[in-house]
């Protein structure tokens, strides 16, 4: 694989969970406000710090891979 392909493959690793786990969250709770209970807020917060986590997991998983295929 051409290493320039290989670079934006695992930078997607930052991106997928910021799109498909972090900002759907934090709408939600943007959108219900102070109307969400308290699980909500619990529920929301929690699929944001595994969001978060996920993302450095896997960009150190990136760097990784890129620091040891040069």
């Amino acid at each position: 694989m051409h290493a320039n392909a290989r670079v934006c493959l695992q930078t997607s690793m930052l991106q997928s969970p910021t799109e498909a786990v972090i900002f759907p969250a934090l709408c939600y709770l943007r959108i219900v406000k102070k109307n969400a209970t308290l699980m909500q807020v619990i529920l929301s917060i929690g699929t944001i710090v595994v969001g978060i986590i996920s993302a450095v997991m896997g960009t150190y998983s990136s760097i990784a891979n890129i620091a040891k295929s040069y």
